[in-house]
């Protein structure tokens, strides 16, 4: 059986917590719950033809084009010495079908050795069961959570991209993430020397319960040091997936930053990914994942309620010749009032001639062409391999 491998990362950039704002220590010794929700919804096209081979494009009213819809609730009970047990539960909803439908994600797989398949997603047939949930406790010596969590990843490339991860401007989806992990644990440091801190997470499964026998449970470990300041943010990113009982790895470097300088704010990304171990000496292409990519962008303040975003990427291929693409997009923001933002991007992928790139509205749908890769919820898979494609949306989100 050909082997299939998604790169998949866990953890705990769950900035909310690592900033300790969502969870700041009450007074009460009453626990606290707070509810809340964002709802996303607009029209998006895709498609198009800007290559060789006519692709006729789809147009569709969708939810979740800029950020998924979602309902949630959080909240903490304060513990002794200052410390704070905290938890999460949140649910994905789609308003254009509520919950039903081509929008419910796919399940992708992590597939080592003849008949080992691993699935890293498991019982997502659902939106609403396809978001995050944990528990943990914060306070001075850092916080400690455990669960269902975002990927590392997967949550720092959103943070480095000027359209945070959605409308079809997003980066991600090139990339081929996966955007939260099961049986997952994370620690994140307290903040140090003005700004210093470190994330350290592991899973023993990323998708389901672990296996009794063990071999077979994709697992993977991340530890990410970070400098937020004032203007400037910074962040590494190492992980390294393994499937246990295999010599099958995948090595992730992520390297992040961006400058907040007023008038501008501008965005840089770099990642890695390569197949190491039993995979690599197998030297077939097809079967391993030799892939980096950069981005740069910015966002430019347009009086006191636009924002205005631009972004330049590309992802090469190091086995396949002709396989990489290459994307720019540009978007403007319209905050409406505290809880409503408008929208509207345009977005272009560029093709060599053996890759096939596609438009996504989400950088948790794959749609990208490397080798050992494959789609997690494409809403668009038309292209033929060279071939250019386009994608514009328009839309509003309100958050509560």
């Amino acid at each position: 059986m050909q082997k299939k491998i998604i790169v998949l990362a866990i953890a705990g950039a769950i900035s909310s917590i690592a900033a300790g704002s969502a969870f700041a220590a009450d007074a009460s010794v009453a626990p606290s719950v707070s509810f809340y929700g964002l709802l996303d919804y607009g029209f998006v096209n895709q498609g198009g033809n800007s290559g060789a081979v006519n692709t006729s494009p789809t147009s569709s009213f969708n939810s979740g084009i800029s950020e998924g819809s979602r309902i949630g609730v959080k909240g903490g009970k304060d513990l002794a010495s200052g410390y704070k047990f905290i938890y999460e539960l949140e649910y994905g909803i789609t308003i254009d079908n509520n919950g039903q439908g081509s929008n419910s994600p796919n399940v992708p797989t992590m597939t080592t050795g003849t008949n080992n398949t691993v699935s890293s997603n498991t019982n997502q047939s659902s939106p609403f069961w396809n978001r995050h949930s944990y528990v943990g406790v914060t306070g001075e010596a850092g916080t400690f959570v455990g669960g269902r969590v975002e990927g590392a990843r997967y949550s720092f490339q959103n943070k480095y991209d000027p359209f945070a991860g959605g409308t079809v401007g997003n980066f991600g989806s090139l990339l081929g993430h996966q955007a939260r992990a099961d049986n997952a644990v994370a620690y994140i440091s307290p903040t140090v020397a003005g700004g210093f801190s470190v994330l350290v997470a592991y899973t023993n499964r990323l998708g389901g319960d672990e296996l009794a026998t063990e071999n077979g449970d994709a697992r993977l470990y991340a530890i990410a040091p970070q400098y937020n300041n004032g203007p400037l943010s910074i962040t590494y990113d190492f992980e390294d997936a393994f499937v246990h009982g295999t010599g099958d790895n995948i090595a992730i470097n992520v390297l992040g930053a961006s400058y907040d300088a007023s008038v501008v704010k501008l965005f840089g990304y770099w990642e890695s990914v390569k197949t190491t171990g039993a995979l690599l000496a197998l030297n077939a292409p097809s079967l391993n994942v030799n892939q980096t990519a950069y981005m740069v962008g910015a966002t430019v303040p347009a009086g006191s309620s636009a924002t205005l975003k631009v972004s330049y990427g590309t992802v090469k291929d190091g086995f396949t010749s002709n396989n990489d693409c290459s994307k720019a997009a540009i978007g403007a923001d319209y905050k409406a009032d505290k809880n409503l933002t408008l929208y509207a991007d345009f977005a272009s992928i560029s093709n060599q001639t053996n890759a096939s790139c596609t438009i996504t509205t989400s950088s948790s749908n794959y749609s990208g062409s490397k080798p050992g890769f494959e789609g997690v919820d494409s809403t668009f898979s038309g292209n033929a391999n060279g071939q250019g494609t386009t994608g514009i949306d328009i839309g509003a989100k309100f958050t509560f």
